[in-house]
């Protein structure tokens, strides 16, 4: 049998998409719920897309989104706690507490969009070095 898809709202007010229970538990591992007051079925939607919180991969197929312009992205990297959680805490790590600049946030973007599904810690290090290359091109001009 397929795990279907289910939405879990919080005590908070925060509705929060899953893929299955095996998602729900990984996100579990990295956040405090609080109180989940319901769970349900997720249905799909012609108009929105839904990502899941513990893997980021899109739930559902959709014809267009008012989020997305265009075509959703199958993995919404930052959509997914887990892989977010470990992304910050790599670049804190090499980094410190130096905050990460728009260019970093768009160079993560591209990172996760030519290689979809990459651990948090594997995309913090590749978009590090990303960045580090095309300042390296900067200064040589």
């Amino acid at each position: 049998m397929k795990a279907l898809p289910f939405l879990v709202q919080t005590g908070e007010g925060a509705a929060l998409p899953f893929c299955d229970l095996s998602c729900f538990h990984t996100f579990v591992a990295y956040a405090d719920l609080g109180e989940v007051t319901s769970g349900k079925r997720l249905k799909a939607r012609k108009d929105l897309c839904f990502h899941c919180g513990g893997c980021g991969r899109r739930i559902y197929k959709n014809t267009s989104c008012h989020v997305h312009e265009g075509e959703c992205p199958d993995w919404l990297w930052y959509g997914a706690l887990p892989t977010m959680t470990d992304f910050l805490d790599y670049y804190e790590l090499e980094k410190g507490n130096r905050k990460p600049t728009k260019a970093f946030w768009d160079a993560a973007d591209e990172v996760a969009r030519v290689h979809p599904g990459l651990a948090g810690e594997d995309l913090a290090a590749l978009t590090i070095k990303l960045v580090q290359l095309l300042d390296e091109d900067d200064e040589e001009r």
